[in-house]
């Protein structure tokens, strides 16, 4: 939390002690990364009762089939039984038949549920694909559902992720740690049970409580566009064109030290290229529908420095908060006006995955080739960004410039500092700044 006040009242009103016997903090000077560690680790045993059940739904062709509707093979069926029960959930398979799926969700009543569609191309035709996404619109009838992908036959193509999302999937991934991971975070419950409940405005799940709905909305609804409506917890209207709920539910309610911090007055912003040195692949972030007209179409990862932050500093956090990955930031590529700068960064882990786990930063992340990229039309990015520069990068035309020179340097202590108004281009690091870097590397403010 911002403040101690907050903390305190936190831990009295009681919110861990139904289930947990001891809590123990180690309090340091970097207190918000402690307690969101923390509170993160302790969700993963806290289990509500909202959800009940998860469903495995295999089927024909691309959509890897089973034997008999209620047999289990061994490995990754035995894997989703256990995430299942782990999360205190009744497990279910079904094969890919209007009619079966049909009866079972009818059996399972009007409780919010998880469906896992094992996909599995055996084939490159699209027939194969369009099943899947005819199945994932069959499913999202039930307007609460969860629905992930599993298969890295869609998670790692950037058109098939694209489809998937427009047809209502809300992840897609290829790693079990990612599916128990978000069904915990479906599942968790925090807080008790004389907490005022609401219900999503978006798919009316109800009985949450403000946490809950603080977690729950941008995990099944990053991907959907802003909506307008009154706030369930204020009874504020919020506009969709200004960011809607989406927006307003992180900023203004739930745990403090999870809403956006204060921003630098200056208004810079850092953009980051990142590609894997071990496969010469690039990284692209699925934005929130909110931000990119209304899907989760691709951008680069990049965002506005925080108070206090350097450009360096501030693109690191960029990556890791909207891609999951930390990187290492290998030069600087260009400066966008004087409120900006592009840097070209390679992950620590070349085999780290990327994000999965929707949330108010992005919806997930996925590597691409270069053919790929190129595969994708125009409308399928938030901006041209990645199509003009990683092309460039792979054939050299585009190079990073060192980050060790005494103007950028100096620039990076000096911006932690600015105040509103201030404008880089007034300062004199500025014209040190443009006296060491070739002058082809300025370009005006987008």
């Amino acid at each position: 939390y911002h403040n101690l006040e907050d903390f305190i009242h936190y831990f009295t009103l009681g919110y861990f002690a139904q289930r947990v016997n001891s809590v123990t903090l180690v309090i340091t000077v970097k207190l918000h990364h402690i307690l969101t560690n923390t509170f993160l680790a302790m969700e993963t045993f806290m289990k509500g009762t909202q959800l009940d059940a998860l469903v495995l739904v295999k089927g024909p062709s691309g959509i890897k089939t089973m034997n008999s509707e209620n047999s289990f093979t061994e490995g990754k069926d035995k894997n989703f039984r256990d995430v299942a029960e782990q999360a205190n959930l009744k497990f279910h398979q079904v094969r890919y038949n209007l009619s079966s799926i049909d009866a079972l969700f009818k059996s399972l009543g009007d409780k919010t549920r998880i469906a896992i569609v094992q996909f599995e191309r055996l084939v490159t035709e699209r027939s194969s694909v369009e099943q899947l996404l005819s199945l994932i619109r069959k499913l999202r009838e039930i307007k609460s559902i969860f629905i992930i992908i599993y298969g890295d036959a869609a998670s790692d193509d950037p058109r098939i992720r694209l489809d998937c999302f427009k047809a209502g999937a809300r992840m897609l991934c290829s790693e079990m740690e990612s599916i128990s991971a978000c069904v915990n975070l479906i599942t968790s419950s925090k807080g008790y049970t004389d907490e005022t409940k609401y219900s999503c405005p978006a798919c009316n799940l109800g009985d949450l409580t403000e946490y809950q709905l603080h977690r729950h909305y941008p995990l099944f609804h990053s991907s959907e566009p802003n909506i307008s409506c009154d706030c369930p917890i204020c009874g504020q209207f919020q506009e969709a064109r200004l960011g809607g709920f989406a927006v307003h539910i992180h900023n203004s309610h739930g745990p403090h030290f999870r809403r956006e911090p204060e921003l630098n007055p200056a208004g810079l912003f850092a953009w980051v290229c990142v590609r894997n040195p071990c496969n010469g692949k690039f990284l692209i972030v699925n934005e929130p529908a909110g931000l990119s007209r209304g899907a989760p179409r691709y951008w680069l990862p990049a965002g506005r420095l925080d108070k206090g932050e350097g450009f360096v500093e501030a693109a690191m956090r960029e990556v890791e908060e909207e891609a999951g990955l930390q990187v290492k930031i290998t030069g600087l590529l260009r400066f966008i006006g004087d409120k900006g700068i592009i840097f070209l960064a390679e992950p620590v882990e070349s085999d780290a995955v990327p994000k999965r786990v929707p949330d108010f930063e992005s919806v997930s992340a996925v590597y691409v080739t270069l053919e790929q990229l190129n595969e994708l039309k125009d409308d399928d990015f938030r901006d041209g960004d990645p199509q003009e520069l990683y092309p460039s990068i792979d054939s050299g035309s585009l190079t990073p410039h060192s980050l060790e020179k005494t103007a950028f340097l100096e620039l990076e202590s000096q911006i932690r500092t600015f105040e509103k108004g201030q404008n880089l281009a007034d300062t004199q690091i500025w014209t040190q700044l443009k006296e060491v870097y070739p002058e082809d590397i300025f370009f005006d403010f987008y």
